[in-house]
């Protein structure tokens, strides 16, 4: 009896320890948290930067973020700790292709399709069968048999892609078959970040074209990849190639049609058409393209906005 009372007394002492280290860990992950939302870089890409650097560097603390969403499957990795009880945990042990794992006293257990919790829950009253009183068993997802990283958006093939893998923003873009003629100037990832989901911003110019790879981000298992769409404008009527456009904030009429491939020889030059809607409205403005193609007066040149629709009439003559 007297062992059994200090056994309990010891088990207390180390989960209040345990809890207070908790804590200590918690708010020291606050303080960390306040420094980066309180830094004082531009707010545009840079800050998204700086978000994006620190999630990188907490991704092997994906285990925990997941923990309560993500459900173990066939080749993850798991750390099970029995408190107490060293010969009964395990550091690393591979769920195996049927979702169990082998472990001492208890034999298989069946862990596919659970969350750590509910893991956690099993062993605990398998153990509790005659082995152990009052078990405490955690457990950590310490590496993913498989990732699954969903893209959507202005890609070839959106889509859920499975890899064995780490993986970066790139290498996903690219086997999804890369960004679309119409892309935006961003690309957003989503996760989940202790049960919120948080958004990042990536520069698309940046990374594509500038080649900065502090924007190729570092991909984790149910990272929501989105390529956004770009702005467009629409060239209609007698033009040597119809079509939709990327809108830039430099972009006119004349600019338009020449994107266009010009004007056909039967179209009526002087009666183009910019349609703009704004506000439940449609406007109508005429515009002659021989007033800056032939007399020079690039003034009368007409900026365009998104969703503008430049129409080129046939002539009657």
């Amino acid at each position: 009896m007297h062992r059994i009372a200090l056994k309990h007394f010891l088990l207390s002492f180390v989960l209040v320890a345990l809890c207070a280290e908790i804590a200590t860990s918690q708010t020291q992950e606050e303080v960390r948290a306040v420094a980066i939302d309180t830094d004082s870089a531009p707010a545009s890409f840079s800050s998204a930067d700086a978000r994006v650097n620190d999630w990188v560097s907490r991704g092997e603390q994906q285990s925990r973020i997941d923990r309560n969403d993500y459900l173990i499957q066939a080749k993850d990795v798991l750390k099970i700790v029995v408190y107490d009880e060293p010969d009964l945990s395990t550091e690393q042990i591979r769920v195996s292709i049927d979702g169990h794992v082998n472990l001492p006293l208890v034999g298989k257990v069946t862990v596919a399709g659970l969350n750590a919790s509910q893991i956690e829950d099993r062993i605990e009253e398998l153990l509790k069968d005659g082995f152990i009183l009052s078990p405490q068993v955690s457990v950590l997802l310490e590496e993913y048999g498989r990732r699954i990283i969903h893209v959507l958006g202005s890609v070839g093939g959106p889509g859920s892609y499975t890899i064995g893998e780490d993986v970066t923003l790139l290498e996903i873009i690219t086997s999804a078959g890369g960004l679309t003629t119409f892309a935006g100037e961003l690309i957003l990832v989503k996760r989940m970040i202790d049960g919120v989901q948080e958004t990042i911003e990536i520069d698309r110019k940046k990374l594509f074209e500038d080649g900065d790879l502090s924007q190729n981000l570092k991909l984790f298992h149910n990272d929501f990849v989105f390529a956004t769409k770009s702005d467009v404008i629409y060239v209609l009527g007698e033009v040597e190639s119809p079509g939709r456009f990327v809108w830039d904030k430099e972009l006119t009429v004349f600019q338009a049609i020449l994107r266009a491939g010009g004007v056909s020889q039967v179209a009526a030059r002087k009666k183009i058409k910019l349609v703009r809607s704004s506000g439940g409205k449609r406007d109508i403005i005429f515009v002659n393209l021989d007033d800056f193609t032939k007399e020079g007066d690039l003034s009368k040149d007409v900026p365009l906005l998104p969703d503008d629709i430049v129409i080129v009439p046939q002539s009657l003559f």
